[in-house]
């Protein structure tokens, strides 16, 4: 659903090195949690239920990484965190697609926002060839990307 898409979207954005490891969980339901659940806030944490929920119902998920190119990084993330986070997703949503054994079907794509909405890799798996595209764009263009003018949420969602 769109709600559980903007959750994961936020849980993301928000614990950028989440872990998703296997674990056992009731049947006919698929279990995301995160290494370090006590560091999460509580909208992290109803952010992974209602993940959980989607995925057990649906068994797949769509996960679009948005990160912010707008010119305050240069203040607020001068060392380039945002790149260590979105590779942590990125390894996260594999760690997800390969630890149930295919029952969930996962698909990401990158994208960054300023005043306005970019693309950088489209969807598809977070393994293989696409998943490494993914950590390429993430290794070599988010660095440089932190001159837009605005941080514009709307543009991005």
């Amino acid at each position: 659903t769109r709600l559980s898409a903007l959750a994961l979207t936020a849980a993301l954005a928000l614990a950028p090195s989440l872990v998703l490891p296997t674990a056992s969980a009731a049947p006919g339901t698929v279990p995301v949690v995160a290494e370090d659940a006590s560091g999460l806030s509580v909208q992290g944490e109803e952010a992974f239920a209602d993940l959980s929920s989607c995925l057990a119902t649906n068994g797949s998920l769509l996960a679009t990484i948005v990160v912010d190119e707008s010119g305050s990084l240069r203040q607020t993330d001068p060392e380039d965190q945002r790149v260590g986070g979105v590779e942590a997703a990125i390894d996260a949503l594999v760690a997800l697609e390969s630890s149930n054994g295919g029952a969930v079907d996962v698909e990401a794509n990158l994208a960054v926002f300023s005043d306005e909405y970019t693309e950088l890799v489209g969807w598809g798996s977070p393994t293989g060839a696409h998943g490494d595209a993914l950590l390429d764009a993430t290794a070599t263009d988010l660095p440089w990307r932190d001159r837009g003018a605005v941080a514009d949420y709307r543009a991005a969602l």
